[in-house]
């Protein structure tokens, strides 16, 4: 178990711990502080799910309902 939290390395390590490439990854994450930020700095891609904030620039934003159909795309 990881003593730290998402915003201070915890995708990092679940990376690591993966041994996938950050290429392999969609994050999704219903918070910009905590879910998409760190996971963007990372280079990961990202989809913001939300209605009420905006999602950073060059990240996806979809509700719940958009976001099943848009999984199954993958």
């Amino acid at each position: 178990q990881e003593q730290t939290s998402k915003a201070d390395g915890l995708l990092a390590v679940a990376i690591q711990k993966a041994a996938c490439t950050v290429e392999e990854i969609l994050y999704i994450g219903d918070n910009p502080e905590s879910d998409i930020i760190p996971a963007r700095k990372l280079g990961v891609q990202c989809i913001y799910v939300g209605e009420a904030a905006v999602a950073p620039v060059g990240v996806t934003q979809v509700t719940l309902l958009e976001l099943k159909p848009l999984l199954g795309q993958l």
